[in-house]
């Protein structure tokens, strides 16, 4: 059984096709049914971080173009940007939601800022240098010619740290939405807005004022 599902991941694309009909068509699909929209804010971002694990942690045998850092063949090309831009319409769907929904499009803006900073960076710099980090370290910690059956240590690290950017993720947005700072920048925009109108009407009016001083001397 183990070495037939080993010999299946080794073949040419087939974990990446495995992984598309699962994660990208499967799991979605069922979500959309459920009209779970508000998970897919969440959805996306993570599917690109366990990507990016899969790919670091299955090398040099497993899921080498599901998403590379370094892309050198066609089919990683595009598994890679398919998964990026599926990111980004979650992401942008995210702000638009929230910036119609709250009526604050500063608070949109922010949120998409704050999501594309956690999804890109950590999927293709920071979980391939920690998950990196974390092999070295206990390779060097551990009695040598110790053995990582899988290298599920690999596996085990990425997923910890997904589930940690992630929270963090959720933490922060929460913490932006119920603090002041957004109210008050939007309230600021109102008040320079109104500020600006109520100059305008006042240039206004005093070109009127003038224009009539100017008609009763003529008459």
């Amino acid at each position: 059984m183990t070495s037939s599902l080993e010999f299946t991941f080794t073949l040419p694309n087939l974990g990446t096709l495995l992984y598309y009909i699962i994660f990208v068509l499967s799991i979605p699909s069922i979500l959309l049914q459920m009209e779970s929209y508000d998970t897919f804010k969440y959805y996306f971002p993570a599917m690109v971080m366990f990507a990016s694990v899969l790919t670091v942690s299955g090398e040099p045998r497993y899921f080498q173009n599901l998403y590379p850092q370094d892309v050198e063949t066609t089919s990683a090309f595009f598994s890679k940007n398919i998964m990026n831009l599926l990111a980004i319409i979650g992401i942008l769907t995210n702000c638009l939601v929230v910036g119609m929904a709250s009526g604050n499009l500063i608070l949109g803006l922010v949120i998409g800022v704050l999501a594309f900073s956690f999804t890109f960076p950590v999927a293709n710099q920071f979980l391939p240098f920690i998950i990196e980090q974390v092999d070295f370290l206990l390779k060097d910690i551990t009695v040598k010619g110790t053995r990582f059956p899988g290298n599920w240590h690999k596996y085990f690290t990425g997923i910890v740290f997904i589930v940690f950017f992630l929270a963090l993720e959720v933490v922060i947005l929460r913490l932006v939405k119920n603090t002041n700072l957004i109210s008050s920048l939007k309230n600021s925009n109102n008040l320079n807005t109104s500020n600006t109108t109520n100059t305008n009407n006042k240039n206004t009016r005093n070109t009127n004022i003038t224009n009539n001083s100017k008609t009763n001397n003529v008459l």
